[in-house]
This record gives structure tokens, sequence and C-alpha cells, in this order.
């Protein structure tokens, strides 16, 4: 049954020096959200704004080359299923356009932000993006990562006021921040594993919201020396090295497995495939190495908004059968028929949302 799931519900979304005068500008400037309130320019101008200028000919050529490779290469890498460090080699390759930008265009937006993108959450590495948020205060990808900045430091004050950001802006689909809400209410007291910025941010803004205790540990974010620190510094134990991927989240989950750790649903495959046999459904997480608790999964059920369920969008559809999990160990446990009946009715609007109304029998080990 999991291995269905895997399929038809993994959507993780895998997406410069100043002048003086500028400096001294951008060290007098109070808060980005001040900045932003002031100076309503879309973001796109913005960018335009601060593409390579003064370049021309050659040099532009040049610059452009450069920005869209490493574009094209950060994505290809910030995408990959089973890992999260960047190896040597690809390291090296994103190093070289950002050189190449650098020689021509070191004053500009893509030029800082990239800087700091190459560095996979290396706090070190701040006043890049930094100054990328002074070129471009309008753009969610800085809010994201400024947000992720902070949040991986502990400044929760300037983490609210990013995610005040991204929700004054509506950055997140609306189904998507619903199915955060119950997620974030399925893990609620514990400690959650998640995957990516779409997994992570709008669980940050319902944590916000509910005002609900839940530890959101982002595996993205293992990347960063600093965050792994924080960890440790809450009695986490971190595995030997510092490369993330499918067998580092393993380990990380073993040797902190009486913390009673969860999983989110949509993590890739190639994570959770390692898991398997180790996962038991709570709520729309996994709980890993703890048994399966009927009771507590009736009572979570109970609990949610289930809000999602009853939306047609595309977005809510995708994400309504992470909810397949809990409704078959409710209609799996349920005595009384017409309860039993109710559970299997959801199951199958679920998969008629998502053209899989043939799966219903085997997913709810009905015989034929």
């Amino acid at each position: 049954m999991r291995n269905f799931i895997y399929i038809v519900t993994v959507f993780c979304f895998c997406f410069a020096a100043f002048s003086q005068q500028n400096e001294e500008k951008f060290k007098n400037n109070t808060t980005i959200s001040n900045r932003l309130e002031k100076n309503e320019v879309e973001a796109d101008e913005e960018l335009e704004s601060n593409q390579a200028v003064g370049l021309e000919g050659s040099e532009l050529q040049a610059f452009e080359s450069a920005k869209n490779e490493f574009k094209f290469q950060y994505q290809l890498l910030h995408k990959q299923a089973a890992k999260k460090s960047f190896s040597s080699e690809e390291q090296k390759v994103l190093n070289q356009q950002l050189a190449v930008m650098g020689e021509y265009g070191k004053s500009t937006f893509e030029y800082n932000f990239f800087t700091y993108l190459a560095g996979n959450y290396d706090t070190a590495n701040f006043q890049f993006l930094e100054k990328a948020a002074f070129l471009a205060p309008n753009n969610p990808e800085v809010w994201e990562e400024m947000l992720a900045y902070y949040h991986i430091i502990g400044n929760t004050a300037k983490e609210n006021e990013f995610l005040k950001l991204l929700e004054k802006k509506n950055v997140y689909d609306a189904s998507l921040l619903a199915y955060a809400e119950d997620v974030l209410i399925s893990a609620q007291g514990g400690i959650l594993l998640t995957h990516g910025e779409k997994d992570t941010y709008p669980l940050l803004l319902a944590k916000k919201k509910l005002g609900l205790e839940a530890e959101i540990i982002n595996i993205d974010f293992l990347t960063s020396k600093t965050y792994r620190e924080a960890l440790a510094q809450k009695n986490f134990v971190l595995p030997e090295g510092a490369f993330v991927n499918t067998v580092y989240v393993k380990m990380f989950l073993s040797l902190n497995k009486e913390r009673q750790l969860q999983v989110a649903m949509t993590l890739p495959s190639d994570y959770l495939s390692l898991l398997d046999q180790q996962l038991s459904t709570k709520g729309l997480t996994y709980s890993y190495a703890q048994p399966l608790n009927v009771k507590e999964n009736e009572k979570i059920w109970k609990s949610l908004y289930k809000s999602i369920l009853s939306k047609e969008d595309q977005m809510a559809q995708r994400l309504s059968a992470n909810y397949i999990p809990l409704l078959k160990v409710l209609y799996k446990a349920e005595k009384n028929l017409s309860a039993k009946e109710a559970y299997k009715q959801k199951v199958e609007a679920i998969l008629q949302g998502i053209n899989r109304e043939d799966q219903l029998n085997k997913l709810l080990e009905i015989e034929e």
C-alpha cells in the first residue's frame, strides 16, 4: 500500500559587491519588510534593473550565459531526490559560473543571490544574501532564503518577519496551507522531519497560526554546519560526516529513535523506501520506530480540519492522497459497518480525484 502512496503523493518541490554608497545605504536600512511597505516595486522590475548594469556586447553575453548555466545546474542539484549535499565536482561547476559572473557583475542581484545559494545554507555567506535582499526586497525567493537563515540561527523574531511577508503576499497555495495545518496537528508535541521548501515553510506558517508546539527538522538545512550544531545543542545525535543523503537521514533517525520522531509523508520515495519497515501511520505523518496506535489515529482524525478534502483544485487532489494511509487504518479497525462504509467512501472520493478508482479494493485489501 505504501508504495502506491509514494507514487501519487510525493510532491517534493525541489525549485555580488556593492559600491561604498550602496553599502552605507544598506547599513542604514531597518528591515526588508519596512522597505517593502515603503516601496511596492514589483520583483520583476527590480530584477531587470539590477541585471549587469553597464555591460554590453561580449561581456553581457558572458554574464548572461554564466547566469543561465548556474540556474540550470543549481536547479538540477537542488531537485535531486536522494541527496542534499553537493559533491566536490558539483560545487566546482557552480563556482566556475560564479567566477564568470563575478568578473563582470559583482554588483548584481544574481551574483550575490547565487553565491549564497551555492553555499547550501552556509551561514558564513549571509553577507551575500543580505546584499541580494537589498537589491530585490520584493523577491519571494529571497524571503524564503532569509526565513531559512533566521530559522537556522534560531532568530524567531526575524523568522516571523519573513513568515509574515510570505503570508501577506500569498506565496503559497491555499490548499498547501490547509494541508500543512492538518500535518502540524498530526505532529503536535512531536518532532517532524521534512523535505524541501514547500514541505517546510507552510508548516512554519501553520505553527505560527495555530500556536501548536512541534519541532520541525528540515533535511535541506542539515547541510548547514550551524544547523547541525544547533541540533546537537538540543541533544540530537548527528551521524559522522556532513554529506546529507538518504543514508545520512536513515542514520539520523536511527541515532535518535528514542525521541519518537515523525517523518513527513511528502519525503521522496528514495528516503521512505529505506525506512519502510520502520514506519507506521500517525495522522498525516509516519511515526518512526513506533508501533501503530489505532486509538491515537482515531483521535487525530477527529481533530483534523480536513478542509482540503472538499477542495477540487489540482493541488488539493494531489495532497488529499496523503489522507489514505490514515483512512485505511481507520477502515480496517472500524467494527461499525456504516462507519466503515463512510471511510471507504472517503477513500473512493480521493481516488476518483486522482483518477485511481481502480485501486480502491487493493488499497483497502477488499476481496473482489
